[in-house]
């Protein structure tokens, strides 16, 4: 049985590294003991010598080998398997981070990156964030594998950079959100990360069920599965819900126009709760409360699914279900550490939401 993927040769020394470097952790090669001949290493990996020897010398730099001339390569007599440095770079497809005019997006993503570092600086993993063109040349492709193959393993935020990732992740660990690709069908070879979003809507719905409201709402940018699922599961309890469906503020250039918008629809057709689907437009609804004499968490109640520090110094402060971007990417690298140190599986679990309990909305008495 091959021990390397043969369709990209200019891996191999990468993978040959990696491999050495799972079996030093997994105890099969001891502290201080001398590894096989080059040429028999060579044989075993079916590579010729200098490839060998070029994965020896990813393998020295990093302190897990050394070498003594006419003596052979001995594994490191002060190697900390659990200190044993790794390298990851996230590459994102924008050429900046803070994408304009979508705060809550933006706070997502920034919870993101908080826990890419928290799990770097936990694990020993230095990681790079590095920008990669999505439609790229052919030479430039090439250049972007080239540019990726020194990192362990690599990260990216979406399935923007389709033909980038397909290639590395023949023969390098991917890691990719899995929300960002429904519309594509996932590749075999990337681990996708996501938490558990169908379960977070309907506990989301249940939470509504309980607070006693008899009518509902949606207030979002677009029309898409979870608002069209909330107002569906509302309808089946028999509960009232817009005849237009959600209520869609994207197409307002401006708060002030949303705020009025809103005051219009809430005079006219009292329902209430309001699920908000994104917390861009949450300030607008309570605006809009506020002119219309209602009190948020009484008159009328606000919930929704977010991260959760777009709505920190709202009054009532907000309730809602927090999505747990930060763990994800402390999960990530995590799991990483584990596979290249230690050789275990990596099992990504789909983390749940936890109610972040507020004013905004509650269980009625």
């Amino acid at each position: 049985m091959a021990l390397l993927n043969k369709n990209e040769s200019t891996a191999f020394p990468r993978q040959i590294a990696q491999i050495l470097r799972q079996r030093i952790c997994r105890g099969e090669y001891s502290q201080g003991c001398r590894l096989n001949s080059v040429r028999r290493m060579a044989e075993e990996f079916e590579v010729a010598t200098g490839t060998l020897l070029r994965a020896l010398d990813i393998l020295e730099q990093s302190g897990v080998i050394y070498r003594c001339h006419g003596k052979g390569t001995f594994v490191s007599k002060q190697i900390d398997i659990a200190k044993m440095p790794l390298s990851a770079c996230f590459a994102f497809p924008e050429k900046k981070l803070r994408i304009p005019g979508y705060p809550e997006i933006n706070a997502l993503n920034g919870e993101f990156y908080r826990g890419l570092l928290q799990g770097s600086i936990d694990n020993n993993i230095k990681l790079q964030f590095a920008y990669f063109e999505q439609s790229p040349s052919p030479a430039l492709l090439q250049k972007q594998l080239q540019e990726l193959e020194k990192f362990d393993f690599v990260i990216f935020p979406s399935y923007q950079n389709l033909e980038l990732m397909r290639q590395i992740s023949e023969h390098k660990t991917v890691f990719c959100f899995q929300q960002y690709s429904q519309c594509t069908p996932p590749l075999p070879n990337v681990i996708c990360s996501s938490y558990a979003r169908e379960e977070a809507l309907e506990k989301f719905v249940d939470f509504f069920l309980r607070t006693g409201c008899r009518s509902a709402a949606v207030v979002s940018k677009e029309t898409a599965d979870k608002e069209t699922y909330f107002l569906r599961r509302v309808a089946e309890e028999g509960l009232a819900t817009p005849e237009e469906g959600v209520w869609l503020l994207n197409n307002f250039q401006n708060s002030e126009l949303r705020v009025e918008y809103l005051q219009n629809l809430m005079r006219k057709k009292k329902y209430d709760f309001i699920f908000c689907a994104t917390t861009d437009y949450l300030r607008d609804i309570y605006e809009a409360a506020f002119n219309l004499n209602l009190f948020v968490g009484k008159d009328i109640m606000v919930s929704g699914i977010a991260c959760g520090i777009t709505v920190s110094n709202l009054f009532p402060r907000y309730s809602y279900f927090k999505i747990p971007r930060f763990e994800q990417g402390v999960d990530i690298m995590k799991s990483a550490a584990e596979f290249f140190r230690w050789g275990q599986p990596i099992e990504l679990p789909k983390l749940k939401v936890r109610f972040v309990e507020g004013q905004s909305a509650g269980i009625r008495k």
